[in-house]
């Protein structure tokens, strides 16, 4: 009977435990080793924070550079249109009423380049 209940636990009991405990431990170091890695982003972090600080103490008015030049590209005016035809202005009042189509506005002609 000692026999068996010998051959019962080789064969049934450690095989079902063993990769138990081995996937527990490949997972216990691994969450370790992750959070070893976010612990010294988070340290190097601060630490360039500070560097940063120290050398910038009071420079929190300081503007930053544009990053397109005044000299690169043009103004345009601004012009104000205004509707000339006050018949054409849609009543709120009366909402079965449709707008009026509009032409198509094109802004410039389509040339094929060769």
């Amino acid at each position: 009977m000692e026999f068996l209940i010998i051959l019962f636990i080789i064969f049934v009991v450690i095989p079902a435990i063993l990769p138990r405990l081995l996937l527990f431990l490949a997972k216990r170091k691994m969450r370790s080793t992750m959070n070893k890695m976010y612990e010294q982003q988070q340290r190097q972090q601060q630490q360039q924070r500070q560097q940063q600080q120290s050398n910038h103490p009071n420079d929190n008015t300081s503007q930053t550079r544009k990053k397109i030049n005044k000299d690169v590209g043009e103004y345009v005016n601004f012009e104000e249109i205004t509707d000339n035809n006050p018949s054409q202005n849609i009543d709120s009042s009366n909402s079965s009423q449709s707008s009026p189509v509009e032409p198509q506005i094109s802004d410039a002609d389509w040339e094929e380049i060769k």
